[in-house]
C-alpha cells in the first residue's frame, strides 16, 4: 500500500509534465503556422490595411508588412513612395494577398480614373517575400519557381490577350473591320515584353498583371479583367 502511495507522486509529476509539453507543442506550432514570431504585432495579419483616404470618388488603401525584418522595412518603404506617386484625384489603390507554403504574395493595384470617363489606367506593384530567409524573390526567382522563363510568359499572355480580343468582338464591344488585333494592342497600351509584368502567386498558380488600359465598356463591374493566370 505504501508502495502505491509513493508510486502517486511520480504520477501526478509525469502526467503534469506531459500536459505541459502538450500544451507548449500546440501553442508553438499555432504561433509558427501564423507565424506570429515574425510580426512586430502579434494581434494583426502578416499584411494589414494601415491607411485609407479618399481620392476623388475612389478609395486608397494602403497595406503595411508586419514584419519585423529590414527586408519588410525596404519593402513598406517602397510602397509609400509607390501609393504617394499617384496624387492625383481619382484614383483607386486596392491590394491583395496570399500565402503559399512559406512565400507571402502582395500585388497593388492602381486604376486611374482621371484621364477619361469611360478609360481606367491600369498600374500594378507585386511583392513576393520568402518568409523563411526573409528574400524578395526577382521576377526571374519566381518565375524559375513555376519552372518558366520570360519567353514562356510572353507566348502564354498573348494567348490570353488574344482571346480576350476575341470576347469583346463576340460580345460586340469591338469591331474587328474597325480594330484589328494589333489595332487593339495600340490601342490598350498593351506593351509586347515582359518587363512590364507583376507576378503574384495565388493558391499556388502564377497570375500575370500587366499594365494596360481597360475600356469600362469591355464589362461591367463584377467582372473586370485585369489579370491573367497563366
Amino acid at each position: 500500500m505504501k508502495k502505491k502511495e509513493k508510486n502517486i507522486p511520480l504520477f501526478v509529476s509525469i502526467t503534469v509534465f506531459l500536459l505541459v509539453v502538450i500544451i507548449g507543442y500546440y501553442f508553438y506550432n499555432k504561433d509558427n503556422e501564423n507565424y506570429n514570431y515574425l510580426k512586430i504585432d502579434k494581434s494583426k495579419y502578416l499584411i494589414y490595411t494601415i491607411s485609407k483616404k479618399k481620392s476623388g470618388n475612389y478609395n486608397q488603401y494602403k497595406p503595411y508588412l508586419n514584419i519585423n525584418s529590414e527586408m519588410a522595412g525596404y519593402i513598406n518603404e517602397d510602397i509609400d513612395l509607390y501609393i504617394n506617386s499617384f496624387d492625383k484625384e481619382n484614383v483607386c489603390i486596392t491590394y491583395e494577398t496570399d500565402l503559399n507554403g512559406k512565400i507571402l504574395s502582395l500585388i497593388i493595384k492602381v486604376e486611374d480614373y482621371s484621364f477619361a470617363e469611360s478609360a481606367v489606367v491600369l498600374s500594378f506593384r507585386s511583392y513576393n517575400l520568402k518568409l523563411d530567409t526573409m528574400e524578395l524573390l526577382s521576377k526571374d526567382e519566381v518565375l524559375n519557381y513555376f519552372e518558366m522563363t520570360e519567353d514562356d510568359v510572353i507566348l502564354k499572355l498573348e494567348e490570353k490577350i488574344i482571346d480576350y480580343y476575341n470576347k469583346l468582338i463576340d460580345k460586340g464591344t469591338i469591331n474587328e473591320r474597325e480594330c484589328n488585333y494589333n489595332c487593339f494592342l495600340k490601342a490598350r497600351n498593351f506593351g509586347s515584353s515582359a518587363e512590364d509584368n507583376e507576378y503574384f502567386i495565388r493558391d499556388g498558380k502564377l497570375i500575370v498583371f500587366k499594365p494596360f488600359i481597360y475600356m469600362t465598356s469591355d464589362s461591367d463591374k463584377k467582372t473586370k479583367k485585369y489579370y491573367f493566370k497563366i
